[in-house]
This record gives structure tokens, sequence and C-alpha cells, in this order.
């Protein structure tokens, strides 16, 4: 019903791995992981019909999802099948890099006057009813982007025909991420500019790799 009023929405998951469980499973799960597939494109107009309710139309209809879940947990949820089926692919899944030290007795405060205002922008735009923006981006950062697509297509080359068959999925969506996140980006560091420049190309890259 939300997303039918507003278009679009986000669900939070602090529980990815039970909620990656349901959807997994039989009855119910399948069908909510087959809407979830519909929508993941963003398809001009999407409808569904029950025996009470009718029959329900949401035109243009987007959905993020954002959760965390352990390394074991996502062993254990990760089959060979829902990696082939595409279905997992279509999340960005990245753990933090490797580190020796231990966390701070107190946070920090570095950037984060930056990064709670870019936050609160962000989440206002979320909730507002949703105004198409287009980016543009300059010819040299084109030519970066198109790099980036190339130098990952030679890495998932790199890998044997067995693993390949399993990247290959996750692959097709990280070049179409890096554009994703690079507005992100560019909104966060400017939400009036249209155009993505260099940097958050190059950050939108950090996320992904």
């Amino acid at each position: 019903d939300y997303i039918a009023f507003k278009g679009g929405g986000l669900i939070l998951s602090s529980e990815f791995s039970t909620w990656l469980a349901f959807v997994a499973g039989g009855g119910r799960g399948l069908q909510a992981r087959a809407t979830l597939t519909d929508l993941y494109d963003v398809p001009k107009r999407y409808a569904y019909s029950t025996k009470t309710d009718g029959t329900t139309s949401l035109e243009k209809p987007f959905l993020s999802m954002c959760g965390a879940m352990t390394y074991s947990s996502f062993k254990e949820l990760a089959t060979s099948d829902s990696i082939r089926s595409g279905f997992l692919a279509r999340f960005l899944l990245f753990t933090p890099p490797p580190s020796d030290s231990s966390a701070p007795a107190w946070p920090t405060a570095e950037d984060g006057e930056k990064i709670y205002n870019a936050k609160k922008e962000m989440f206002n735009l979320l909730m507002a009813a949703p105004v198409m923006k287009k980016y543009l981006l300059a010819e040299n950062v084109k030519e970066y982007y198109e790099g980036l697509h190339e130098v990952l297509k030679e890495k998932v080359k790199n890998f044997s025909i067995d693993k390949s068959d399993l990247i290959e999925p996750f692959f097709k969506r990280w070049s179409p991420y890096i554009l994703k996140i690079a507005m992100l980006m560019q909104y966060a560091e400017d939400p009036a500019s249209t155009k993505i420049d260099h940097w958050s190309m190059y950050n939108a890259l950090l996320v992904v790799k």
C-alpha cells in the first residue's frame, strides 16, 4: 500500500539473514521473491490482484533494501541455485576491509557533520514525493567509467569456467551499480548538481570494489 501511494520506499532489515531465509523458502517466501524480482528493474507499470482487494497498479515502482548479516549466515544461505538464479546478485554485497585494530572507546567525529547532513538530505528526498532527476557524465568521466567496465570484465575472465558461471550474474550488475552509487555520491556532495564528476565515480568504484 505504501509503494502504491508513494511510488517507492526503503526497507531496513536489521536481521537480513532472517529475511533472506524467508524469501528462499516456499509459499509466501517464493511469492515475495518473485515480486521483488519484478520490481528490481523499475517497470513502467506493475499490477497484482487479490481476492479481497481486487487489482492494485503501481506506476514506476522502486524499492531499496539495506541490511546486515554475519559472514557465516551468508555462507549457509548462499546456495549455488540462489546465485545462478540471479536473485542474490540483485543485492550489492560487500564486507568492511579487514583490520587488526580494535574499536576505539569513543566514536570519532571526523566528517561527522558532513555525513549527517548528507544522510538527512537523502532521507528528506526519500520521504518526499519522488521527482525524476537526470544526471549527465562529462566525456572524461564516461571514458573513465568505460575503462572500469573493461577492467571488471577481465577480472571475470581470470576465473575458471565453474567459478565464472557463479560470478557472471554479479558481474552483469557491477557496472550499473557503479553508476547508481555515483549518482548518490554526487547528490551527497551537491544536491543541486546534475553532472557526475570524476570524484563521485571514483568513490562509487570503491564501494563496489
